[in-house]
């Protein structure tokens, strides 16, 4: 018996055209003597290249009644409208950045108004606050503390303590660097989406079965938190607790993101 998956097949322009050559020929038309630029051969041809374009949303919507077949934006419609459950969305990676001036010069700041980038990455990131900036007194250099989102979403824009090292719109005497890690998170995949739609039916139960731990400690409008993308829930204990592991696609997360896992 041949799969669902099988059946989902995308023709081509030249398969399609083929099809309705085949067509032509069992209804007795000679199609050997179209000869290129052949007015009927070539509306044959533009048949097919309509049909072909559409070919990939054909595919998608039958595809989106399910679940272990559904992709993109088809697998987004399906697990809002059936499951109610929202794809995760990428985020900015963002921080603090401390700008240091060694110079006399005093700066003001609005928000948008610098730029700094991870030498490393060349991933670039920009004021989201302002401030004013004081001159040194040629002695101790001045600070100031400002917010910064990454121009890029997803995961390729985090960057590590200090990372954030290159000044990109330049002040004299002015340099820049982060005490703590910019974290963006990448878009939920598939897969991932596909088992959270899978665990909500376990918030459906009364008990609170595994599922449906799994599921509110993934989803951000519960917990308020985005790095959590991996859990394992222990529905045995001989205490009579049930056991959650969480993690993010790197690895272990930060504390608040595992207090605001507990909470929710």
């Amino acid at each position: 018996m041949a799969s669902l998956a099988e059946q989902l097949i995308v023709e081509t322009k030249a398969a399609i055209f083929a099809r309705g050559l085949s067509l032509a020929t069992s209804l007795g038309l000679t199609v050997t003597s179209w000869a290129a630029g052949d007015p009927t051969r070539s509306y044959f041809h533009f048949i097919a290249e309509v049909l072909s374009r559409l070919e990939p949303n054909v595919a998608g919507y039958v595809s989106s009644g399910f679940l272990d077949y559904a992709e993109g934006v088809w697998l987004t419609l399906l697990a809002k409208q059936v499951f109610n459950v929202d794809r995760t969305e990428a985020t900015y990676a963002s921080g603090t950045v401390t700008l240091t001036n060694a110079s006399g010069a005093i700066y003001v700041f609005e928000a948008g108004d610098v730029t700094v980038q991870d030498s490393s990455t060349g991933k670039t990131f920009r004021s989201t606050s302002g401030g004013t900036l004081a001159a040194s007194d040629g002695i101790t250099a001045t600070t100031l503390v400002l917010d910064f989102t990454a121009d890029e979403a997803g995961s390729d824009s985090s960057s590590g303590a200090t990372d954030i090292d290159t000044m990109v719109t330049t002040f004299l005497g002015v340099t820049c660097s982060n005490a703590a890690a910019f974290v963006g998170v990448d878009e939920e995949d598939d897969a991932a989406l596909r088992d959270r739609c899978r665990a909500k039916l376990g918030t459906l139960s009364p008990n609170g079965p595994r599922d449906a731990y799994d599921y509110v400690v993934r989803t951000s409008t519960f917990t308020g938190v985005t790095d959590i993308t991996r859990s394992r829930t222990i529905a045995d204990s001989t205490t009579g607790d049930v056991q959650v592991y969480v993690a993010g696609a790197s690895g272990a997360v930060a504390g608040a993101s595992v207090t605001a896992a507990q909470a929710a």
